[in-house]
């Protein structure tokens, strides 16, 4: 799952962005959307849930920094969004959970597509 590694790499671009092209750029994550896609083509009963719910974890998240984000403010949009938005660490929560609930299920179920 080389795709869902890769979109680990989204947080930390967005939390440390400082301008808002930057910010806008990453509205969705690229590697996460491959990953889901390929759960859907592949492995549907496995990982297609616990794909989606990431996604949808990662938009959340992005709402959260975006809706308090401030192009003439010098802090990164996660520090903005740390200090503005109450629902932040929720979203975070929320992020964390659903990327760790995906993580496992790769590792657990990774013997039945495996041979070795």
């Amino acid at each position: 799952m080389f795709y869902f590694s890769a979109s680990l790499e989204w947080i930390v671009s967005l939390n440390g962005s400082t301008n808002q092209e930057v910010v806008l750029s990453l509205a969705q994550c690229p590697d996460a959307r491959k990953a889901l896609s390929l759960c859907l083509l592949y492995f549907p009963e496995d990982f297609a849930d616990a794909a989606n719910r990431y996604v949808l974890a990662q938009q959340s998240y992005y709402k959260s920094i975006l809706i308090v984000y401030d192009k003439n403010d010098d802090n990164t949009a996660g520090g903005q969004a740390v200090l503005k938005n109450p629902k932040y660490n929720e979203a975070l929560k929320n992020l964390f959970e659903s990327k760790d609930h995906f993580e496992n299920l790769i590792i657990s179920t990774a013997k039945k597509y495996t041979k070795a």
